[in-house]
């Protein structure tokens, strides 16, 4: 995924960085701009602390982009999955609610920006498919 993101994004200002987020984030020697989480966050069962972490490397004023598998798919039973050449694989995930977002954000010092609902093919009949929150840092 990290090459694929690197293939789309040729910009001297954008910084990739491929890291353990529920770690130390030693990785972040700065004030960032923009930090975004792409279906990442649905697989840690708790969101507090990673809003904690990048509420310490965020500017003021930063923006931060999540996207996250809707919980709405998860309540019917939809998980994560791929194929490869070992067979099937399905990932864990954990059912984060709304409120399960945006109340670690504010508790961390974010405003919402915005809320999307994307939807397989734009089809707005059937359940979303990602949640996609924008934040700003206070």
């Amino acid at each position: 995924m990290l090459a694929k993101a690197k293939e789309k994004i040729k910009a001297d200002n954008v910084k990739f960085i491929r890291a353990d987020i529920t770690k130390d984030w030693d990785f972040a020697k700065e004030e960032y701009d923009f930090v975004t989480f792409s279906l990442v966050l649905e697989h840690l069962e708790v969101l507090i602390e990673i809003f904690r972490k990048v509420s310490r490397v965020i500017a003021p004023n930063g923006l931060v982009n999540v996207g996250s598998l809707h919980h709405f798919k998860q309540y019917t039973g939809i998980k994560v999955r791929f194929e490869t050449e070992d067979g099937l694989h399905i990932v864990i995930c954990f059912k984060h609610n709304i409120f399960d977002f945006t109340g670690a954000a504010k508790n961390n010092g974010f405003q919402i920006e915005d809320i999307i609902e994307r939807f397989d093919d734009g089809n707005r009949d059937t359940i979303p498919r990602i949640i996609t929150l924008l934040l700003r840092k206070l």
